[in-house]
């Protein structure tokens, strides 16, 4: 499974892959930055569906808009969060769309969530806090993988015509 948490413009997760009902199998990214300065992190207990959400998720952040804002109707069974370019956080858990912007000082989903939140809560960083849920949840474990968010990019300006 997985333990993702994020917190002070840091998205964080361990990297252990999931096999199903079966030992571990290697290593595997959880957290992507996606176009237009989104980070997103994702969990499941069924193999190959965080996968699929990502991909969902690559072809459908765009305009400025979470996914859940585009109309579409997608039945994913996931664990998700999403922060935009600004920092607001939305929460997907298997339903048809994000919820939020959630307020609140950080964030854990997966399951060593709960080893994530109090870690955060005593005052660790998500990095730190990831960490610490891999020694107590059985099902998180492997090398910290961490995405800083970005400050968005300016528009661009439109070069003026110089007058003669």
């Amino acid at each position: 499974m997985t333990t993702i948490a994020y917190k002070d413009g840091i998205l964080a997760a361990d990297s252990r892959a999931y096999s199903g009902d079966k030992m571990p199998m290697g290593f595997k990214t959880k957290i992507h930055r996606l176009k237009g300065g989104y980070l997103v992190g994702a969990s499941s207990r069924d193999v190959g569906k965080t996968d699929a959400f990502i991909d969902w998720c690559r072809n459908h952040v765009n305009k400025g808009r979470h996914p859940g804002n585009q109309g579409n109707a997608v039945d994913i069974e996931v664990q998700a969060i999403l922060v935009d370019p600004e920092g607001q956080v939305y929460y997907w858990y298997q339903l048809r769309c994000f919820s939020g912007p959630l307020k609140d000082e950080f964030f854990a989903i997966g399951s060593g969530d709960q080893f994530a939140y109090g870690a955060m809560k005593a005052g660790a960083s998500a990095e730190e806090a990831v960490r610490i849920a891999t020694e107590c949840d059985p099902w998180s474990g492997g090398p910290i993988v961490t995405l800083k968010l970005e400050a968005p990019s300016p528009a661009p300006r439109k070069t003026r015509k110089k007058r003669k």
